[in-house]
């Protein structure tokens, strides 16, 4: 596979990383109530994918190795923090009983603060896509220093941008 198509694809999946962090961004600040399209597992979204094909593909290469073994392990921290985000706030409080939400009359301040709370917590998530976008940098540097144009890979199937 030629240099230049490996580093288009690591530009897609990188752009869609930035993608799925709006979408991430505007599902948990929208509503409570709201129906979440952005993947909670890390091999569905586009970087994912991209890792789980060329990526582990690229790990054949010793100077690539540990850098992708380190991205994989942030976007799947990413993704597990996430989901815990989307499930404490979102999931658990749907789960009260009747008779809680029929006497809940605070609710209206109730869903501010969780609201607030998962604001806070989605730094946590914003902290790590900063670091896992220098390690994407890094590895787009280090695939176009390779000396050579072709790199002779073999993938299980093309990389697809995923939704």
């Amino acid at each position: 596979m030629l240099k230049t198509s490996i580093l288009k694809h690591l530009s897609q999946a990188h752009q869609s990383h930035i993608s799925w962090m709006k979408s991430a961004n505007k599902s948990i600040s929208s509503s409570i109530n709201n129906q979440n399209s952005t993947p909670f597992d890390a091999t569905e979204c586009s970087l994912g994918v991209w890792l789980n094909y060329e990526g582990k593909a690229l790990r054949k290469i010793k100077t690539l190795n540990k850098i992708i073994e380190r991205i994989e392990i942030e976007h799947n921290k990413l993704h597990n923090i996430y989901l815990n985000i989307y499930q404490i706030f979102f999931m658990l409080p749907k789960q009260k009983s009747f008779l809680e939400k029929l006497f809940n009359f605070y609710s209206k301040t109730e869903n501010e603060e969780v609201q607030e709370a998962v604001k806070l917590h989605f730094k946590d998530i914003e902290e790590d896509s900063k670091r896992l976008i220098e390690l994407l940098k890094e590895l787009e540097r280090r695939i176009d220093s390779l000396p050579f144009d072709k790199i002779d890979i073999k993938t299980k199937k093309p990389f697809k941008r995923a939704v």
